[in-house]
This record gives structure tokens, C-alpha cells and sequence, in this order.
């Protein structure tokens, strides 16, 4: 999975992005923001004993991380991250929704 969020990383940098929701990252756990060159990585997944399955994260240029007041998941399909920079609040929602390829019970699942 680590190759693939660095691919992710070179694509945000490419198309000049300074935040993008990931979802399906089949990670354990969460974390605080990690460091990945010149982005810094928030994940939040099911529990460590659990397989890696679900997932979702945000990953942001790192120069961002300090303006950075919260972030959270509320479910293992939503997600918010609060960014202030001087007066500005932004609130960022992710939202994922499995596709038709999942099975009807992990569409309904919440």
C-alpha cells in the first residue's frame, strides 16, 4: 500500500492539489499525521486486530499541516478535517460510498 500512496503523492503534486480524501486504504488503526516527502498523511481504519479492510484518509501538503485545528472519523465512511488559516475556517468532509461492485450487505453496512 505504501508504493501506492506514493504514486497518489507524485499525482497530487502533478495536478497541483493541496488535499485530497482517499478512501479503501485497508489501513489499521489511525494516526497523527505522517510525514511523506512534501506531504503529511492523516488514516483512520478498523482496528488493529481486525484484517485491513475500509480505510479512508486524507493526504495534504505538508505546508497545511500548522493551519490543521481537528480532524476526526465519525464512521468508517466519514470523515472531517478542520483547516483555519487566519480567519478562514474550512471544513472538509469525506464521504465514501462502496459501489455496486461491493456486496449489498458492505453497501448497507454503515
Amino acid at each position: 500500500m505504501d508504493g501506492i500512496i506514493d504514486d497518489i503523492c507524485e499525482l497530487i503534486k502533478d495536478r497541483r492539489l493541496d488535499i485530497l480524501c482517499v478512501n479503501e486504504t485497508k489501513k489499521k488503526g489511525s494516526s497523527e499525521a505522517i510525514k511523506r516527502g512534501y506531504f503529511d498523511t492523516y488514516w483512520f481504519g478498523v482496528d488493529k486486530s481486525q484484517r485491513g479492510h475500509r480505510g479512508d484518509g486524507f493526504i495534504l501538503l505538508e505546508r497545511l499541516s500548522e493551519y490543521v485545528n481537528g480532524y476526526g472519523c465519525l464512521s468508517p465512511r466519514l470523515l472531517w478535517l478542520l483547516v483555519k488559516i487566519g480567519l478562514t475556517r474550512i471544513f472538509i468532509l469525506g464521504v465514501y460510498a462502496p459501489d455496486i461492485s461491493k456486496s449489498f450487505e458492505d453497501r448497507e453496512e454503515l
